[in-house]
C-alpha cells in the first residue's frame, strides 16, 4: 500500500472515529426528587424502552408499567401489567385489554409522561428494566427515595467513559 493510501485511509479511520464519538444516544437519568441530584443514568440503546416493576402495597402483586422513548425523548406509557384490580385502577386504559398468565394487560396506552417519579421502597422491591438487564432500585437507592425519571442525550464518549 503506498503513502497515499494508506493517509486516505487513516483520514477515513479518524473521521469515522470521532464521528461515532461524537453521536448521540439517548440515556435514562434518574434524580433525586427533592435535590434534583442525579442518583443513575443508564444507557438505552439499543432499546429505547424500559419497564417498572414493584409488589403493589395493597394487593401484594406484581405491577409493571412499561414505557417508549420518542424521537423527541419523551416517555410514553405504553403498556400496564397486573394481576388484580383494585382501589385506584382503571377499568380500561388504552386500546387493548387482554389476559396472559394470569396477568390483565392494557396495552396500545400510547400517554405522554412528562413528570414521571416513583418513590422507591424496600417494602414494593422496586426494578428498572432495561433489556434483559434488572436494576433493583429498593437496593441501590435509600429507602423511601423519591426519584424521577427523564431522558436525556449524551455524546457516545460519556457513555464509553463514565457507563462501566
Amino acid at each position: 500500500m503506498n503513502k497515499t493510501h494508506l493517509k486516505a485511509l487513516l483520514l477515513v479511520i479518524l473521521i469515522g472515529l470521532s464521528t461515532s464519538l461524537f453521536y448521540t444516544s439517548p440515556v435514562l437519568v434518574l434524580r433525586d426528587i427533592i435535590t434534583n441530584d442525579k442518583v443513575l443514568t443508564l444507557p438505552l440503546e439499543p432499546y429505547k424502552s424500559f419497564t417498572m416493576r414493584w409488589i403493589h402495597s395493597v394487593e401484594l402483586e406484581p405491577w409493571e408499567e412499561s414505557f417508549l422513548v420518542d424521537e423527541n425523548l419523551n416517555i410514553i406509557l405504553s403498556s400496564t401489567r397486573f394481576k388484580a384490580f383494585g382501589a385506584g385502577v382503571p377499568e380500561s386504559a388504552g386500546e387493548r385489554v387482554e389476559t396472559e398468565d394470569g396477568y390483565i394487560i392494557f396495552s396500545e396506552i400510547d400517554q405522554l409522561m412528562p413528570n414521571l417519579s416513583y418513590g422507591i421502597s424496600q417494602t414494593a422491591q422496586h426494578q428498572l428494566i432495561i433489556g434483559d438487564t434488572s436494576y433493583p432500585l429498593y437496593e441501590m437507592l435509600p429507602n423511601d427515595s423519591g426519584v424521577k425519571f427523564q431522558v436525556e442525550s449524551t455524546p457516545n464518549f460519556e457513555k464509553w467513559f463514565f457507563f462501566q
